[in-house]
């Protein structure tokens, strides 16, 4: 009979095989989260209901954050997308009210005389998730405007400026400015 090592060789073994087992749910988590079924609308045409009065309002997703600016709609306020005025400065935003049918992004955008700058911060919203935050890249500062809108995720679940397309509002994209004081 071989001798029995010193130290207690069934411990390293159920150690191992711990550490088996953590790797194996970890592995099987990171998996079902990179490859979880995303829903998608693959129309571009959405109704969703004004809380200002009892019409459908049609929402499409319209082309890709990289369009000239030049060519966006005039800024107003949207009934689907409502932001406390004024807020503090910081490097957040709360979202008061974001009513959304699909995955959507909501995106702070600095406010170049009433056409958008920089995006600042951009967070996702569900439907069913009323409020929320908007986490900024770089503080807003006191005494200045900025632009919220919202901008349909394409199904990665990864904000792009270039890929996740404006929704649009009876064919008007909506920007939603508001003060930080």
């Amino acid at each position: 009979m071989p001798p029995t090592p010193k130290g207690g060789g069934g411990a390293k073994y159920a150690g191992m095989i711990g550490i088996g087992i953590l790797a194996g749910v970890l592995a099987a988590w990171g998996y079902s989260t990179l490859y979880a079924p995303v829903a998608t609308n693959t129309t571009s045409e959405k109704t969703t209901t004004d809380t200002s009065n009892t019409n459908d309002k049609n929402i499409t997703a319209v082309g890709a954050l990289g369009v000239d600016t030049n060519t966006l709609p005039t800024i107003g306020s949207s009934a689907s997308l409502s932001i406390m005025s004024p807020q503090r400065p910081g490097d957040s935003v709360a979202i008061e009210s974001a009513i959304v049918a699909v995955p959507t992004w909501i995106v702070v955008y600095e406010d170049k005389d009433g056409t958008p700058g920089n995006a600042l911060g951009a967070a996702l919203f569900f439907p069913g998730q009323p409020s929320g935050t908007v986490e900024l890249l770089r503080s807003t500062v006191s005494g200045k405007s900025y632009l919220a809108v919202k901008q349909q995720d394409n199904g990665d679940r990864k904000f792009s400026l270039k890929d996740d397309a404006y929704l649009a509002e009876n064919g008007k994209v909506m920007w939603v400015p508001f003060e930080v004081k």
